[in-house]
């Protein structure tokens, strides 16, 4: 039986450690101050944003997430770069758990823009719109209400798989972008 004075954030953190673990260090191995490793993580975004926010869309019990994927395409652009086509993936679990992991990534952001602004590269400080979009910060204060809320038992196992899977997704985003040859 489930402990009913856990939080639905502490079932996602405990229960996601390992695979939120993982997915943060394979981002971490890119050098967000390096153009080729700050593309590779804007495509990566896109990649898993693309499958996200069709997702979310119209998910009427959880916030509205913000449309992102305009910001990585200036970006990539403003680099001299494009993002790559959608894989067409379609985002089948528990839509809860996605929204925790794309919601807990503002938490990461604030490390990743204090990396990214170290970025001597002017085609890097020249994509600054994805890194510095503050509305994803927002997006985590609108959740922290619904992650502070009691689990349903009956849900639990579908909104860990929702979670894990999310962080699948960006893992499979990133070695795709990192597996194909830089033009």
């Amino acid at each position: 039986m489930a402990d009913r004075t856990k939080t639905l954030r502490d079932l996602l953190r405990a229960g996601t450690r390992e695979e939120h673990e993982r997915v943060d260090a394979a981002f971490s191995e890119l050098d967000l101050a390096d153009a080729e490793d700050f593309a590779a993580f804007l495509k990566a975004h896109h990649a898993a944003l693309s499958v996200m926010e069709a997702a979310l869309e119209g998910a009427l019990e959880l916030p509205a997430l913000p449309a992102r994927l305009r910001l990585i395409e200036a970006d990539l652009e403003a680099m001299g770069d494009c993002a790559e086509q959608p894989s067409g993936e379609r985002f089948g679990h528990h839509l809860m758990g996605a929204a925790y992991v794309i919601a807990g990534s503002a938490l990461g952001t604030e490390v990743l823009r204090r990396r990214w602004a170290e970025a001597p590269e002017a085609k890097v400080a020249l994509a600054h719109r994805f890194i510095n979009d503050e509305r994803l910060a927002a997006y985590w204060r609108e959740m922290r209400p619904l992650l502070a809320s009691q689990v349903p038992e009956k849900e639990e196992e579908a909104i860990l798989e929702g979670a894990k899977e999310t962080f699948a997704l960006y893992a499979r985003s990133l070695a795709r972008v990192r597996s194909r040859p830089h033009i």
